[in-house]
C-alpha cells in the first residue's frame, strides 16, 4: 500500500507529504526517498515510536512530530500538504473521534490536496465480528466494509476518486472456512485463554496463511460486484465540494 502511495504521489511532484500515523517511520522514510517531495512529515501520537523513527531515519526532507489526530486541534502547526497518506490508522481511532480525525486530515490538506487512506475490509478481516461483536484485532475499534468506508469519508469532507484492494479472495469460500474453523476459537475463549493464545488465534492465522498463499499482494482497483473481494481497502480521495 505504501508502494501504491509512492507511485501515485511521485507522478504529482508534491512539495509536502504527510504520513499520518507514521509509527516507527519506515514508511515515511520510504515516501521521502521515492516521491521527490521537498518535505515529508511523519505524525504519530506515540512519542516512543517517534524516538525510534528519529533514531533510524534521517534525511534533509524528513521530519517527525507528535500529534493526536483524534483531537479536534490535532492539525495545529502542521504544514499544509499536497498529499496525506494514512495507512491502517482509521480502524484504531475511537468511533466517536473518527469525524475529528478526518476533519484534521482535511485541515492539513492545502486546497486541492489529496488523501490516500487504507484500512481492512471488516467482512473478511474480522469474519467473527458478527458473533463476537468486536473486531478480532484487539487494537481495532471500528472496521469498515467498502460502502461504509466510502460513505464515512464523503460525510466528513472526502470524496473517493478511486477504491483499490489487496489480497482478493473468493468471499463465500473464505467466509465458509471462517465459519468451519470458528469453533476452535470459541472453545479457546470459553477456556479463558488470552486473545493472543495460539488456540483462539488458530482460525485467524489459518485464514492469513491461505490468503497469503493463494492471492497476490498487488494492489489494484476493486470491482465491488466481482466474484473476489479484497481483504484490504485503499481509497484515493479528493476534497469534497461544499
Amino acid at each position: 500500500r505504501y508502494e501504491l502511495a509512492g507511485m501515485v504521489i511521485t507522478d504529482a511532484s508534491p512539495a509536502v507529504v504527510i504520513d499520518a500515523a507514521c509509527g516507527s517511520g519506515w514508511g515515511t522514510a520510504w515516501l521521502g526517498e521515492v516521491t521527490g517531495a521537498v518535505q515529508v512529515v511523519g505524525l504519530d501520537i506515540d512519542e516512543e515510536a517517534l524516538v525510534e523513527a528519529r533514531a533510524n531515519f534521517s534525511a534533509p526532507n524528513l521530519s517527525f512530530r507528535q500529534s493526536d489526530l483524534s483531537a479536534r486541534d490535532g492539525a495545529n502547526g502542521v504544514p499544509p500538504a499536497d498529499w496525506i497518506v494514512s495507512l491502517e490508522t482509521i480502524e484504531h481511532i475511537q468511533p466517536d473521534k473518527i469525524p475529528d480525525f478526518l476533519y484534521n486530515l482535511r485541515q492539513m490538506a492545502r486546497i486541492g490536496g489529496k488523501l490516500i487512506l487504507s484500512t481492512p475490509n471488516r467482512e473478511l478481516f474480522s469474519p467473527y465480528q458478527g458473533i463476537e461483536g468486536n473486531p478480532w484485532n484487539q487494537y481495532h475499534t471500528r472496521e469498515f466494509v467498502p460502502e461504509e468506508l466510502v460513505d464515512t469519508l464523503h460525510d466528513n469532507g472526502w470524496q473517493v476518486a478511486n477504491l483499490f484492494g489487496q489480497r482478493f479472495v473468493h468471499r463465500n469460500v473464505y467466509l465458509g472456512l471462517a465459519t468451519l474453523w470458528y469453533p476452535i476459537r470459541y472453545v479457546g475463549q470459553r477456556r479463558g485463554l488470552p486473545p493472543s493464545h495460539r488456540m483462539p488465534m488458530m482460525p485467524i492465522n489459518g485464514l492469513n496463511i491461505i490468503s497469503a498463499a493463494t492471492t497476490s499482494g498487488e494492489v489494484r482497483e476493486t470491482d465491488l460486484g466481482g466474484a473476489r473481494n479484497a481483504i484490504y481497502l485503499t481509497a484515493i480521495c479528493k476534497q469534497a465540494k461544499g
